[in-house]
């Protein structure tokens, strides 16, 4: 560390310029303070005049260094970055982060973790740079960067300055308008360095708030004094200007040259100037050392630099030459004098600072496939204003404007590419590039040539086929060229062979020169490219499979690659394949049609009726059940006891199972039959009730209980035996919502002349969810067996960028799945697409991406599915910025939902919350972005406090890692997961659920939010009924990572590529409320698998051998039960309650659901009481509310029985009344047989379809309508009596009856098989039916190579003639299709040929 005395002199001297630049005031003692916290991490550096400002500030930085003179190349490991105290007391720095930003702009490090005890003094610096650098001596630190650190880049950098609190303090960067960085402050400084002379950036005042007042370029001091004022290259004052520059053209890379001209009025002297150029890395190079003595360059002359190898013309002779040739896409030129004065220079460059760009550089790239050069045109010192894009080359002779033109634009002709790939099934040389003729004429192609483009984007300078030859394209014909050393096969097919092949891993591309060398088509195909001269509008990402015989062709011409061509997957060398463009966000027919799944549901509760006949009692059970089928009735008689003196407790308990006969916070309540009992979160409402018992029979006594409580609750009863309650019975709610439980109390469970029987809502102890733990059988749950689900899909952005269909699939099946799994919310937590990470990022490219995702996410919006989206890292720049996911998936698309909470800002969607609500719970969905605010992250907090009843889902980017860990800013400088627990989770007692993406890989914890503690969840999955906390407390929180993104589709092993990272996996969240649990599945709709983890990245997935046991992760991290802790308000109401006999059976039965079972009790005695237990197919059983028999009761009406048939069981829509279904009723009294009176009315569900008279001999008929709708029909027939008092009502068993379409048969004719180009010919069609008359819509199809017309008309009374358009000459195939309607079916008519003159 050196004491900076010009700082201190400045600080004692200028005490008001101090507090004006914010710096603390002076202590009374001289030991080091801690400041005040300055505005939390990410927040712009303090302004100046801020009292909280901190004196450390960023000193000086530079990127490199001279090498031994100032002709030699920067030596890149002489960078540092100095830290220094511009207080007026020391400070101690322990602990300090000293971070770079990167080429990107994105943060890297540290650099430097400033030691413990260091402490800068007023005036101080501290001083960090390469371990490797040789020139410790010159470049002096005081320590070298850590081994996280790295040398700043060449054209891109700066330095982040954190407090241990993480905290920004200072920072700065370095780099072009277009690069977006984090070292920003506020802006990026657009300045460059001289390394030839050893300069630096350094800060020369003290944070006026200004970066260009408070930095500026000089000699670098390491480790010692700033300059007091900027000292950059001196600039010298001459009339000699670069006039034109090139960098090579069609023929040759070496035909490049630099020109400079005399603009003055007087011979000028350029002895000893030299030539430098800027590289791709924006570093300057020497090429000409020095031009001899006595070198002028007359007024208004030029002189020219080149190539050594360049050939310009026969008339031009360089003045001076060079070895080295300029980059072909990024370079500059500059002239600089013996004293190092700079007397011109130019830079081209688009996204990188250079010492060769005055002002801003040129942005446009030169094309040299069409010879094009740079021309000064002006003089205002601004390259980008200055520089004239011109197609003429005039090397040695200044051009003025006038005499320049631009290249004409691009003008599409009818030859174009069709078809391109780089390799093939046959190996790297299995390639070709296919032309085709999408005109209306013959067109030759004498003349044409092509050009590659090689695996950088570079234009070759050369040809692949010099001249195409005499050929001649017919409309839709084409031209293959080949590689010469592709297979047989394809040279067969080939007119041209080429002995240069494509460059199928890095990319490539494709130039179509026309005659008169102008470009007439070209296409790139690389996986991502600043610039190429092969590429229109976006380049073809480069993932063919190729060993698959996949390739690019074209569908369609709109002037953009990308959206021109289509991925194949059978590549058609030779024949113009008819490719259709398919809209790969929009959903192929059916996929978003609702799924079917067949969950067998609980009856409903059976209701039942006693009555008084003339022959006894008849107890009739009336069985309800939405699945139909049959039912197994058991009808239960016993006698009715006294239960005068029982005492009820009720109340809630945080125990599942009460430890002790009497329960903490129970309070005695009135013994009235009805009784209602709450609780909220984590208790359970209970009931005690205790009966007087004085004997209780050898076969026990029964307690029974009716009531109800929250759908799909089960309901416990225990009973007391003087030690422990023990389970008695238990049973979940009906389909009505109600039940009742049956228990036996058995003698030892009366103590004291006491039966003590508690009812309680506790967790689900079988069923559900509770059967799934430690099951991993690769399936959901049954829909029944939870409440509720959330889909989890994360890390879309390969998907996004390059497997639309997988990501659209994805979200097209919880579209198909939502009714019938219940899923209530849909979320992505991040990465939505792949391109908006860096700084530099192409926005072009991250748009369409954006676009993409904006439109599948629409798909959810549109179905009125509840789901939310926040941006990752790749969404937002690392954390950045996020304007460009807001301009896309922003509130706008949002707000209008009824779900759709609130953004923390208007119009910023990275941070909003949602509502959702199931099964009368109420849900929040929280959502952060990547790397959020210390002010979002406050924010939510906030919004989980305002909905205290509501249960939080957090869902945010990053947050757990795969060891299982919450990341922190130690490991990973944009992490803030551990904010997210100590500031958000811990202190909000409804967020119970983290979900997060980001990390590659699966991993779940539970975290306890006061102790911290954090345990392995799916080590606890087989016991997950048992766990009722973590650490010290009662609420545990789940927090889950799940990102799929590098799981590979290739089986057994990955592909050597990556284009197999297309698995499509997400999660489904199954709660089954009432047990606490949650099931987790993860499913890929395209793979249509739930075994992720055989899929892993490679590497890390098991071996089919081992059965992919000995991989990273196995079966059980993706299929398991989790126990989470929800805020459920439980309410267990009794309707009634009584003690009995044990009970007897009095009779079974089996009946149609829907039906009654009647049973004859005789006379049974005063008192008895009586319960019907129903069973379905699926063995569910549901049990009625007793009833006691009534023996004062009049008769009551008798029971009557309904029988159906149907015949035959099939009929065609629209059928005459002979041949469609008849439907025959037979009623009779249930206990005589005798014929009854009245009428029956037939119903196809709850819909009548018709009715009639019960005739003499007991029967009722009906043809069912000719209109029904087509499909399979559930009929019943329900018999109405004459005479009410006489004869009760009665249904029959459900028959099936189905309805099917009608067969259509459609015919086409030409009623012109030949039409001139001024007619339009017309198509006569006509459509019979087996059923009614035809209607419908009808598609006519024409279609010619590469071209397609589609025209739309209705049929009416079976027929309809259609006008076709004009069309130009040519033969043309006209399809015809009858669309159908819902009673119609499709038909297609032959196809005609139709010949235009």
């Amino acid at each position: 560390m050196r004491h900076d005395r010009r700082l201190a002199v400045m600080i004692v001297a200028g005490a008001a310029m101090a507090v004006t630049a914010g710096l603390v005031p002076a202590a009374a003692n001289a030991q080091p303070a801690p400041y005040p916290t300055p505005d939390p991490a990410f927040a712009p550096a303090a302004e100046p005049g801020d009292p909280n400002a901190s004196p450390i500030l960023i000193s000086e930085v530079t990127n490199g260094g001279a090498g031994v003179d100032s002709n030699a190349d920067r030596v890149s490991t002489d960078d540092f970055i100095e830290i220094g105290n511009f207080g007026t007391e020391p400070v101690d720095v322990s602990d300090w982060r000293i971070l770079r930003c990167g080429q990107t702009g994105d943060g890297y490090g540290p650099q430097k973790v400033v030691p413990a005890g260091t402490v800068l003094q007023p005036g101080e610096k501290y001083t960090v740079g390469s371990a490797t650098s040789t020139h410790k001596d010159v470049v002096k630190r005081d320590a070298d960067y850590d081994t996280t650190g790295s040398t700043l880049h060449s054209f891109g950098f700066g330095a982040y300055l954190e407090d241990p609190a993480h905290h920004v303090i200072d920072r700065v960067g370095f780099y072009a308008d277009s690069v977006d960085s984090d070292c920003k402050n506020p802006v990026s400084l657009q300045r460059s360095l001289d390394h030839r002379l050893s300069q630096s950036h350094q800060r020369i005042a003290n944070n006026t708030g200004d970066p260009e007042q408070d930095w500026a370029v000089a000699t670098r001091t390491p480790d010692d004094a700033n300059a007091a004022a900027p000292s950059p290259t001196r600039v010298a004052d001459t009339q000699i200007r670069i006039s034109e520059l090139a960098n090579g053209n069609a023929t040759s890379d070496a035909n490049q040259y630099v020109e400079l001209t005399n603009y003055g009025t007087s011979d000028v002297d350029v002895s000893g100037w030299r030539l430098f150029r800027c590289g791709e890395n924006s570093t300057s190079y020497v090429q000409h050392r020095g031009l001899p003595a006595g070198t002028t360059i007359p007024a208004g002359g030029s002189f020219l630099f080149a190539h050594a190898s360049a050939q310009l013309g026969n008339d031009v002779t360089p003045n001076a030459t060079y070895t080295t040739g300029m980059h072909w896409r990024d370079y500059g030129a500059m002239v600089v004098t013996p004293d190092e004065a700079i007397v011109d220079r130019v830079g081209v460059y688009a996204d990188r600072n250079s010492i060769c760009n005055a002002g801003t550089g040129v942005k446009v790239k030169p094309n040299n496939l069409q010879n094009e050069s740079l021309h000064r045109v002006a003089d205002t010192g601004d390259n980008a204003t200055d520089f004239f894009l011109a197609a003429e080359r005039t090397p040695g002779k200044a051009s003025e404007r006038n005499e320049l033109s631009a290249t004409p634009a691009f003008q599409r002709g009818d030859l174009r590419f069709s078809e391109i790939v780089g390799a093939g099934p046959g190996g790297s040389s299995d390639e070709f590039v296919e032309l085709a003729n999408f005109g209306t004429t013959d067109r030759s192609l004498a003349g044409y040539s092509l050009i590659r483009c090689e695996g950088t984007g570079k234009g070759n300078a050369g040809t692949q086929v010099a001249d195409l030859g005499d050929v001649t394209l017919a409309p839709g014909q084409t031209y293959v060229a080949a590689a010469a050393a592709a297979p047989a096969e394809l040279r067969a097919k080939a007119a041209a062979t080429y002995a240069t092949g494509l460059n199928e891993t890095d990319g490539y591309g494709m130039w179509l020169r026309a005659p008169d060398g102008s470009m007439a088509d070209a296409v790139g195909v690389y996986h991502t490219v600043t610039y190429s001269p092969c590429v229109i509008g976006s380049e073809l990402r480069n993932e063919t499979k190729n060993d698959k015989g996949e390739s690019y062709q074209r569908a369609r011409t709109t002037g953009d690659n990308e959206e021109d061509f289509v991925k194949t997957a059978d590549r058609t060398p030779g024949v113009l394949a008819d490719v259709e463009w398919v809209d790969p966000a929009k959903p192929l027919a059916g996929e978003t049609d609702p799924v079917t799944i067949e969950t067998p549901r609980a009856p409903g509760t059976p209701v039942t009726e006693g009555k008084k006949t003339r022959t006894g009692y008849r107890a009739t059970v009336t069985t309800e059940d939405a699945d139909g089928g049959k039912q197994s009735v058991d009808l239960r008689t016993s006698i009715a006891l006294e239960t005068d003196g029982t005492r009820i407790f009720a109340g809630s308990t945080q125990r599942r199972i009460p430890k002790s006969l009497t329960i903490t916070g129970e309070r005695r309540v009135e013994t009235a039959p009805a009784l209602e009992t709450t609780a909220t979160r984590d208790t359970y409402p209970f009931q005690r009730y205790a009966v007087p018992v004085t004997e209780v029979p050898a076969e026990g006594l029964e307690f029974t209980w009716s009531g109800s409580t929250r759908e799909r609750n089960e309901i416990q009863m225990y009973a007391w035996n003087g030690a422990e309650w023990t389970l008695v019975s238990a049973g979940n709610p009906s389909a009505d919502g109600d039940l009742t439980l049956v228990g036996t109390i058995a003698a030892d469970q009366v103590v004291d002349g006491t039966a003590n029987v508690l009812v309680i809502d506790g967790p689900r102890s079988e069923g559900g969810a509770v059967d799934a733990i430690g099951v991993t059988d690769q399936k959901f749950l049954d829909p029944e067996d939870y409440d509720l689900a959330l889909n989890h899909m994360t890390d879309t952005q390969f998907l996004s960028e390059g497997f639309r269909g997988v990501f659209r699939r994805m979200v097209t099946w919880v579209i198909q799945n939502a009714e019938a799994r219940k899923i209530a919310y849909s979320t992505n937590g991040g990465d939505i697409i792949e391109n908006w990470i860096g700084g530099n990022a192409d926005p072009v490219r991250a748009d369409k991406e954006f676009a993409f995702a904006r439109d599948v996410h629409q798909l959810l919006n549109d179905a009125d599915i509840p789901n939310g989206v926040l941006p990752g890292n790749h969404d937002n720049l690392w954390g950045r910025n996020n304007d460009r996911f807001n301009q896309f998936l922003g509130t706008d698309m949002y707000e209008a939902e009824s779900w759709f909470g609130a953004s923390w800002k208007k119009g910023d969607n990275s941070a909003h919350y949602d509502f959702f609500e199931a099964n009368g719970i109420d849900f929040v969905a929280l959502s952060l972005p990547y790397r959020p605010s210390q002010e979002q992250i406050d924010w939510a907090r906030e919004v989980a406090a305002a909905y205290p009843s509501r249960n939080v889902v957090l869902v945010t980017h990053s947050y757990l890692d795969t060891e299982k860990n919450i990341e922190n800013r130690d490991n990973r400088y944009t992490a803030r997961g551990e904010d997210i627990w100590r500031d958000l989770v811990a202190p909000s007692d409804n967020i119970f659920l983290v979900l997060g993406g980001h990390y590659h890989g699966v991993a779940t914890k539970y975290g306890d939010p006061v102790t911290g503690e954090q345990v392995d969840a799916i080590d606890l999955a087989a016991d997950t009924v048992a766990v009722r906390n973590v650490g010290e407390t009662g609420r545990t929180v789940v927090q889950m990572l799940a990102d799929y993104q590098g799981y590979r589709s290739t089986q057994p092993a990955g592909r050597a590529d990556t284009l197999d990272r297309d698995t499509g996996f997400q999660r489904l969240l199954q709660f089954d409320v009432d047990a606490e649990l949650m099931a987790v599945n993860a499913y890929s709709p395209t793979l249509e698998s739930f075994e992720a983890y055989k899929y892993d990245e490679p590497g890390m997935r098991g071996t089919p051998a081992n059965d992919y046991q000995d991989g990273r992760y196995k079966a059980v991290d993706d299929e398991f039960v989790a126990k989470v802790d929800l805020l459920v308000r439980k309410k267990l109401a009794t309707a009634q309650w009584g003690v009995t006999t044990a009970s007897t059976s009095a009779g079974t039965a089996e009946v149609a659901a829907g039906s009654s079972a009647t049973f004859a009790l005789g006379t049974p005695m005063v008192g008895t009481s009586w319960y019907a237990t129903v069973t379905d197919d699926s063995e569910r059983t549901v049990t009625s509310t007793p009833l006691e028999v009534d023996s004062a009761a009049e008769p009551g009406a008798a029971a009557t029985a309904t029988t159906l048939q149907a015949a035959p069981a099939r009929q065609v829509y629209g059928a005459v009344a002979a041949k469609r279904v008849q439907l025959t009723a037979s009623v009779k009294d249930q206990e005589t047989s005798d014929p009854v009176a009245g009428r029956v009315v037939f119903r196809s569900g709850t819909r009548e379809v018709g009715r009639a008279a019960v005739t003499a001999t007991g029967q009722a008929t009906l043809r069912l309508p000719a209109n029904l709708a087509v499909g399979a029909h559930t009929l019943t027939a329900e018999y109405v009596p004459a005479d009410a008092a006489a004869y009760a009502a009665s249904i029959s068993m459900p028959v099936r009856a189905t309805v099917v379409k009608a067969t259509a048969t459609a015919q086409a004719r030409l009623v012109k098989p030949t039409v001139t180009r001024k007619q339009r010919a017309k198509v006569a069609v006509t459509v019979r039916t087996n059923g009614p008359v035809a209607s419908g819509p009808v598609r006519v199809t024409v279609r010619r190579a590469g071209w397609t017309r589609v025209v739309n008309a209705t049929v009416r009374n079976g027929a309809v003639t259609v006008r076709l358009p004009k069309l130009p000459k040519g033969r043309y195939k006209v399809a015809v299709a009858y669309r159908g309607t819902a009673g119609i079916s499709a038909d297609a008519a032959p196809t005609r040929t139709l010949r235009v003159r």
